[in-house]
């Protein structure tokens, strides 16, 4: 891909080197550093040189063959660089079969391991209404619909802390942890006028 690019747009494994560094940063968003080196760095030590090995390559091909001064001297310099991208493209291909198969068989091990560690949850949304912490979404099936849980219940502390001053994403984190661990929930419902405190046990969304 980059190779041909490379040769309809000088400027094509620049771009890729770019939308790579986006997908890695989707990455730290989604789960800070540790969920960014636990998925991109079994595979990554290997595909992420390669990437970069390829694209710089190629780019300097590129460039090199669109800005000869004219067409004999572009056949010369294209002919010069073919056979050497061939052999930098060969090698390039072997080190993402390599990233492919970790990927395939270690990546994902690792990954569903961390999840289990840091991703469970109880299956709810908080929001923020009037500055108190309300439950926004209740999923079906998730242990806070287990609990009897129901949308607009407010939520006053989260395992003995009080919500009030954090927002919904701080809230979320405080719920989220290894499987099978216990959360605590202070809840108050408005429509009884009630609070009651109840023991999740985190799961997986399925």
């Amino acid at each position: 891909m980059s190779w041909c690019g490379s040769l309809v747009l000088a400027i094509a494994p620049l771009l890729h080197t770019l939308a790579v560094g986006l997908l890695a940063g989707g990455l730290l968003v989604h789960g800070g550093v540790s969920y960014f080196l636990v998925a991109a760095l079994p595979h990554g030590a290997v595909e992420l040189p390669a990437i970069l090995l390829s694209n710089t390559f190629f780019l300097r091909l590129g460039l090199r063959w669109a800005f000869q001064k004219n067409a004999t001297e572009r056949k010369r310099a294209f002919v010069t660089d073919f056979q050497n991208s061939l052999r930098i493209g060969l090698l390039c291909a072997l080190l993402f079969l390599v990233a492919a198969a970790i990927e395939a068989f270690a990546t994902s091990k690792i990954v569903a391991g961390y999840q289990k560690e840091h991703f469970a949850g109880i299956g709810v949304e908080f929001a923020i209404q009037e500055h108190q912490v309300t439950l926004a979404h209740v999923f079906p099936g998730g242990p806070g619909s287990k609990a009897g849980l129901t949308s607009g219940f407010l939520v006053q502390k989260i395992d003995g802390t009080e919500t009030t001053g954090k927002d919904a994403e701080q809230c979320s984190d405080m719920t989220h942890g290894r499987v099978g661990t216990k959360v605590r929930l202070e809840v108050v419902d408005t429509a009884r006028s009630k609070t009651n405190t109840v023991e999740l046990v985190r799961e997986l969304k399925p």
